[in-house]
């Protein structure tokens, strides 16, 4: 045996190179994670408003009385005295819009209209 060789120090702690790698890791997840809640909560936004026009028209429909040629094109539904008895509050998007409701001239079916969606479901 060598009676010259000296035992190695313990190494306590993590180098700078371990420290930044873990950091980079770390903050890569954290950004992944956020943009896949950023875009849930979208797609639960955009849920509920399509869950909220289909209710604005069944309610409009049912509460009109009428057939649905007796409903006249041109006329904003949700904005008449009888939508503002019918909905106990204003109904607004769960991204802050509001609905109008009208007949479309092609198929004279009541469409709703999400004002900050700018889509039509019949």
């Amino acid at each position: 045996m060598n009676a010259y060789i000296t035992p190695r120090k313990s190494r306590n702690g993590f180098t700078l190179l371990e420290i930044t790698v873990t950091i980079t890791i770390l903050l890569t997840l954290i950004t992944l994670a956020f943009t896949a809640s950023t875009m849930y909560v979208k797609q639960a936004h955009r849920a509920g408003c399509v869950m909220t026009q289909d209710s604005i028209r069944k309610a409009l429909i049912s509460n009109s009385n009428v057939s649905m040629e007796q409903l006249r094109e041109g006329v904003d539904y949700c904005a008449t005295p009888a939508a503002a008895k019918l909905f106990e509050r204003e109904m607004v998007c769960p991204d802050g819009g509001g609905y109008s409701a009208y007949v479309d001239e092609n198929s004279h079916e009541l469409v709703v209209r999400c004002k900050a969606h700018g889509d039509a479901h019949k």
